[in-house]
């Protein structure tokens, strides 16, 4: 999974953050057949439904994924 997600240290829509959501993207499989515009649009979904992991589980030390 994303290594550095933790809500304190993203600065949001930062270049890293988009390219690490698109990273991500790639890796899910969600990239093939889909336009640019899209693809951005789904890297920043992906990212804040990990933040709203990260701020629903206090067990998470935001570094490191169970």
């Amino acid at each position: 999974m994303i290594a550095d997600v933790s809500p304190g240290k993203k600065k949001k829509g930062s270049h890293a953050t988009v390219r690490r959501a698109t990273k991500f993207a790639w890796r899910t499989g969600s990239l093939t057949r889909m336009p640019a515009a899209s693809i951005l649009h789904q890297a920043r979904a992906e990212m804040a439904t990990a933040a709203a992991a990260f701020r629903s589980n206090k067990k998470w030390c935001g570094h490191c994924w169970p």
